[in-house]
């Protein structure tokens, strides 16, 4: 597989799915690699090559802050404070 599957598949990699990230990389380079992809699918492929290792980074990225935050999917890392209050207060006449 070359060319326009490959570049399809690492963009959904990047924008929903990012195990496929190492998938499409790994594809990407073995397409390069074994000198069966056309001479006009040859910008194609590396640019999914490229994509893939940038979700891949992500993917890495992702599973290091889930680790450091305990395993936990929320986001909110600190504790919840209450809005300020927003009261004025105007001096009585003497």
């Amino acid at each position: 597989m070359s060319g326009t599957p490959l570049l399809i598949m690492s963009i959904f990699s990047l924008l929903c799915c990012q195990i496929l990230g190492p998938v499409s990389w790994f594809m990407a380079n073995n397409a390069l690699k074994s000198g069966t992809v056309p001479a006009g699918d040859i910008g194609t492929t590396n640019a999914a090559r490229i994509i893939g290792i940038i979700a891949t980074v992500f993917l890495v990225l992702g599973i290091i802050r889930f680790i450091m935050n305990g395993g936990n999917l929320s986001y909110n890392v600190g504790t919840a404070r209450p809005a300020p209050s927003l009261v004025v207060t105007i001096p009585a006449d003497k």
